[in-house]
């Protein structure tokens, strides 16, 4: 009775440390904006027209996501910081249409994907998607930890602002340059040491820690890793707006994408600050 109180009293702490067992990681998401700059911004467009889109595609393609983890869930957010640029413009990060909250729950195999679209949020549900990992044997070092190479092969759809282009847009004069759905491959760095299966956005399932995504048009980088940080942090499903299925979010993107190009089109061919409701 004895031994079996001793144990007890010895491994109790070290199951409730493991079930308390949290993570923080600040990660920094860069895309090119070259091209998608030189479709808006135009040569004799006005000056303050033109700091101001400057300033809004600047924090459209370069932004800064915090991913809380424990060993079955995560919760990837965008940590919204506004900059003035220091000429009394806020650019408002809720137009963009992009992802401000990713949910993973890696015992029911679902993510749940919160979105914000014209001031409008959005929750859409669907199964984790099972990347085939290709391990490579390169290996490098962020944040202190040894980091092994995986590349996959995923197939996307052409996308412009962060939306999938349908194939019946690709008539109009705005998209008619992009090119067709094709793949990618994405390269991944995972750290062994980490013993979690997570990572940013919607990747996970390979035997350790994403700190680094590339997928060949943005690369996503850990900058800061607190392991067990004094405040928890709140590791829960995003409810927030209503829920849809990514079908019914793809169509609603789409008839704002046709308001903003008849608009655009009234306005002489200039962008205006608020292009729609």
């Amino acid at each position: 009775m004895k031994k079996i109180l001793y144990f007890a009293f010895v491994l109790l702490p070290i199951v409730t440390l493991a079930q308390n067992f949290q993570g923080k990681v600040t990660y920094e998401w860069k895309a090119s904006s070259e091209e998608y700059s030189k479709m808006i911004i135009q040569p004799d467009m006005d000056p303050v027209m033109k700091k101001f889109l400057e300033g809004k595609i600047k924090m459209m393609f370069h932004k800064t996501y915090i991913l809380d983890f424990d060993k079955t869930a995560s919760l990837y957010k965008e940590d919204r910081v506004l900059d003035l640029h220091g000429d009394g413009f806020v650019p408002n990060n809720s137009d963009d249409g992009n992802e401000i909250a990713y949910f993973k729950d890696l015992k029911t195999k679902e993510l749940v994907l919160q979105k914000e679209f014209y001031s409008k949020d959005f929750t859409i549900k669907e199964p984790l998607e099972n990347f085939d990992w290709k391990m490579e044997s390169e290996t490098k070092k962020i944040s202190e930890y040894l980091c092994y190479k995986a590349t996959a092969v995923v197939q996307i759809r052409g996308t412009l602002y962060g939306h999938e282009i349908k194939e019946e847009e690709r008539s109009t004069n705005f998209l008619k340059e992009k090119e067709k759905p094709t793949e990618k491959t994405v390269t991944a760095w995972y750290a062994p040491e980490i013993p979690v299966s997570q990572g940013p956005e919607n990747y996970w399932g390979l035997p350790g820690f994403i700190l680094e995504i590339n997928d060949g048009n943005a690369v996503t980088l850990c900058t800061k890793i607190v392991m067990n940080p004094k405040e928890k942090a709140r590791i829960k499903e995003p409810t927030k707006g209503k829920v849809i299925t990514q079908n019914e979010y793809d169509e609603t993107v789409t008839k704002k994408m046709q308001e903003m190009r008849e608009q655009f089109k009234s306005n002489g061919g200039r962008p205006s600050f608020r292009m729609g409701n």
